[in-house]
């Protein structure tokens, strides 16, 4: 028996045993444990409509559909947890005016079409006026540092750096992180920094693909750990890479 099944086991026992001698009490504390075993929102977004929005200023993502990749995990984690989960909470709630408020996303689709549509231009175009261009009245900001594979000849490490920003769209003003004071205007204070990586790997000799898939690999993490910046999420278990 694995430990995850152990823990559950153990989980269900103690339930039992718990409800049996103290009732709803039992319950509580059953849920605190859970609960406990969770880690907190970096930062919990407003209940506003939201875009999700990938930058690569340093050309460091290896092509267009690693950067989809990224915007698309990001946009599917948020909806999961932080759309779909309160609405079925909310489900099983008969008074409406109980129902817990969510964020609404822009599907990617939309802003891959207007970035096609513009083309070059795209870049030029300040977060702000994106968002608004996507009827968002914010914009999670995710602008890839840098994005490598290799750590040594027949050793992948596939390793990220992006800095998260949330912008109001329409102020233009940084939500997140709360910026500090800044004495010289042309500096742009840093958002935050989240580093992102996968395990050592030694080549099977398997050529492009094998590369191909860590990108890919890689990339789906970062949407994910991007993602769970804004909702309670439950803590990584030792030696798990790519938690759902």
């Amino acid at each position: 028996m694995d430990k995850q099944r152990m823990k559950l086991s153990c989980l269900i026992l103690t339930t039992l045993v718990l409800v049996s001698v103290s009732g709803c009490a039992g319950l509580a504390f059953v849920a605190d444990f859970i609960e406990g075993d969770k880690a907190p929102a970096v930062y919990e977004p407003e209940p506003k409509t939201t875009l999700v929005m990938l930058d690569d200023p340093f050309k460091v993502i290896p092509n267009s559909q690693i950067g989809r990749t990224i915007t698309s995990n990001v946009e599917y984690h948020m909806q999961k947890n932080m759309v779909d989960a309160v609405k079925e909470k909310n489900s099983k709630i008969k008074d409406p005016e109980k129902h817990e408020l969510h964020i609404e996303l822009v599907p990617s689709d939309k802003i891959f079409a207007l970035q096609d549509e513009m083309g070059k231009d795209f870049d030029k175009m300040p977060i702000d006026k994106i968002g608004k261009r996507m009827g968002a009245d914010q914009v999670v900001y995710v602008s890839v540092q840098s994005f490598q594979t290799h750590y040594a000849v027949n050793v992948f490490k596939p390793k990220a750096t992006v800095e998260v920003k949330v912008i109001d769209s329409k102020t233009g003003k940084r939500l997140f992180p709360e910026g500090k004071v800044v004495v010289d205007t042309s500096i742009t204070p840093p958002g935050y920094m989240l580093d992102v990586d996968l395990p050592y790997k030694g080549t099977n000799f398997e050529g492009p693909s094998e590369e191909l898939q860590l990108r890919r690999l890689l990339a789906e993490k970062i949407g994910l750990e991007v993602a769970r910046m804004f909702y309670k999420h439950q803590k990584p278990q030792p030696g798990e890479t790519l938690p759902g």
